[in-house]
């Protein structure tokens, strides 16, 4: 039992390393998808109040 649960957590942490760059790409796209997001957002709102 600790065998095959030592194995998994190993097999998770493999996984985990081998998706990481993917992950960084992932969360600074959507970080900058939010910003130009906001950014855009606030300017139309100044738009419409001028």
């Amino acid at each position: 039992m600790p065998n095959s649960f030592s194995s998994t957590r190993i097999w998770c942490q493999r996984w985990d390393d081998e998706w990481e760059p993917y992950r960084h790409i992932a969360a600074s796209g959507y970080a900058l998808f939010f910003c130009l997001h906001f950014l855009i957002g606030k300017k139309k709102k100044k738009y419409i109040i001028w």
